[in-house]
């Protein structure tokens, strides 16, 4: 979705006769602010606009944490799953219902068995896809 993020009036530079208004577009509400015009360039009969964006980027989590599968104490997770009573979960006719309690009962035993670790991401938090693509 674009916004008009500016209606700026006449120029007093202009040549043309028709042209009482220009917009300039943006993605972001309020994200063009203090429009100037500007003398045209050498002989060009295309006049400047000079106006401050304000952008800004969201800076992605960088402490995240991954399960250590190599340190998993899988024995108790065997002992831990065996423990459950699983008709429970088949008995009731809604399948949504059994899986959310399936994956309940699969991710308490995981966070009781297998430690986390740091996530040690190697991208670089300043460039990005959205970033690296244009350039």
């Amino acid at each position: 979705m674009f916004y008009v993020s500016a209606c700026v009036q006449a120029n007093p530079f202009s040549t043309w006769r028709d042209a009482k208004h220009y917009l300039i577009f943006s993605n972001e509400e309020a994200m063009v602010q203090d429009i100037k015009y500007l003398a045209p360039l050498g002989h060009s009969d295309h006049s400047c606009l000079v106006f401050n964006a304000i952008v800004s980027m969201a800076m992605p989590a960088t402490k995240t944490e991954r399960l250590n599968l190599n340190r998993g104490d899988y024995t108790a997770l065997r002992n831990m799953l065996e423990e459950v009573n699983w008709d429970l979960f088949m008995d009731t006719n809604d399948v949504e219902e059994s899986w959310a309690g399936i994956t309940r009962e699969l991710n308490i035993a995981t966070a009781n068995c297998v430690p986390l670790i740091p996530n040690k991401s190697k991208k670089n938090m300043f460039m990005d896809q959205d970033v690296v693509r244009p350039v």
